[in-house]
């Protein structure tokens, strides 16, 4: 199955999938509804003839549509407000330990 059937949005799912994204990972990633999502996927288990995402990655593999050597798709960085507050709290409490309790 040579990629150009695809459509660059198909193309692109099929890399995220391959990267082991879930649908909502990849919706939030591309900004699209879930839904959209497995429309695209519908779409590309249709056009490679697979009766799952796993069977279609790994077809897409096997026909050279997705590179094996290329390095997967970094996820995104992921926001953890909790987490910043817990630092700043931290090293507020590290920074008051280390000056004895003093205030300045």
């Amino acid at each position: 199955m040579p990629q150009n059937n695809l459509s660059p949005r198909e193309a692109q799912i099929l890399t995220l999938l391959a990267s082991g994204r879930s649908t909502k990972e990849i919706a939030a990633e591309l900004s699209i509804a879930d839904s959209t999502v497995n429309w695209h996927v519908g779409n590309l288990l249709t056009k490679l003839s697979a009766s799952s995402r796993a069977e279609a990655v790994a077809i897409a593999y096997r026909s050279e549509a997705l590179d094996p050597a290329a390095p997967p798709v970094p996820r995104p960085a992921t926001k953890r407000p909790l987490a910043r507050v817990v630092q700043v709290i931290a090293g507020t409490l590290a920074n008051a330990v280390s000056s004895g309790g003093e205030e300045s």
